[in-house]
């Protein structure tokens, strides 16, 4: 095809505009090319910065708790290996923008674009002075959050004997009249002692954090147990007292006998295990009111009967 025109015996092919126009084409096709390796170095830049400036961020944060320090620190740890997969980008990078170079290439911005890229070669020295500030900054909050640590399980040995101190008092319960003020104390006690076991798991949480071996805490598991049959004594004969007493003077037609009974049954069986328990643990005292507690339901059973009569007539 080295002429421009090529004749035959029906018709005459123009190679020449044919040529023209595919060399236009292939202009515009590597001018296409050229800008979308520019625009993918501009983005890479972008990433590539926006990626050490957080990586800075992150590295130079002061740890508010263990947790954040861990999470820090492990970050601090990956910090160097992550340079060196982003100075690898760079320098794919580079290649590219020699590329466009070698077809010389530019557009407006050109010059910003090539201030962009070579000023991402500082960071990898930027980092690695943040890598070791940030190693010292994470070894003095270290030592922070242990002595924070050492005194707030000081402080909580400390809660677990004013537990047991509540608990004493507790124990002497033996009498219904003041089933009230035992009610108050006991679910108090309680409160405070589901929080103190959730604490305990914090604490061996935070100890985990810094290899340290989870802190055991019998005393108060001990007192968890032991208290337990008064806490559920106490509960029980408040829940009997009030339910007797309200069916007493609630109208029938609100009452469900298969409820009534069920409770009373419930109830009547946790009074003769906890007696057995408290009676078994030297707890006599306490153990009567296990007995007492039987009392009033057997009394109130004996009402079961006209109950049912008036319910069932009532729902008829």
């Amino acid at each position: 095809m080295s002429n421009d025109n090529i004749d035959s015996t029906l018709f005459r092919i123009e190679v020449g505009e044919i040529k023209q126009h595919l060399g236009k084409q292939a202009l515009k096709t590597k001018e296409r090319i050229l800008k979308q390796v520019n625009t993918w170095c501009r983005t890479t830049v972008k990433e590539i910065d926006t990626t050490y400036t957080n990586m800075q961020n992150r590295i130079g944060t002061e740890p508010q708790d263990e947790k954040e320090l861990v999470e820090i620190r492990d970050f601090i740890k990956k910090a160097k290996e992550r340079d060196e997969e982003l100075k690898a980008r760079l320098f794919d990078v580079q290649k590219h923008y020699e590329l466009l170079d070698d077809y010389a290439f530019r557009e407006e911005d050109s010059d910003f674009d090539t201030i962009q890229f070579w000023s991402q070669k500082n960071w990898s020295i930027t980092i690695a002075s943040n890598i070791i500030e940030g190693n010292a900054q994470i070894q003095t909050k270290e030592q922070q959050f242990m002595v924070r640590l050492e005194t707030e399980k000081d402080n909580f040995l400390k809660d677990i004997e004013d537990y047991k101190k509540d608990f004493e008092k507790i124990k002497t319960f033996k009498d219904l009249r003041q089933i009230t003020e035992f009610a108050k104390d006991s679910t108090r006690l309680e409160v405070a002692l589901t929080a103190a076991h959730e604490k305990v798991n914090q604490f061996n949480a935070r100890e985990k954090l810094f290899n340290l071996a989870p802190t055991e805490y019998e005393d108060l598991n001990k007192l968890s147990k032991e208290f337990d049959p008064f806490y559920r004594l106490i509960t029980n004969a408040s829940e009997v007292k009030e339910n007797t007493d309200s069916w007493k003077s609630e109208h029938l037609i609100n009452v469900y006998y298969e409820q009534i009974a069920s409770k009373l049954d419930q109830s009547y069986d946790l009074c003769s295990k906890l007696y057995k328990k408290l009676n078994g643990d030297d707890f006599e005292d306490a153990a009567n009111v296990a007995i007492e507690v039987k009392r009033i339901i057997d009394a109130f059973r004996e009402h079961l009967p006209l109950i049912k009569c008036i319910t069932s007539e009532a729902v008829m």
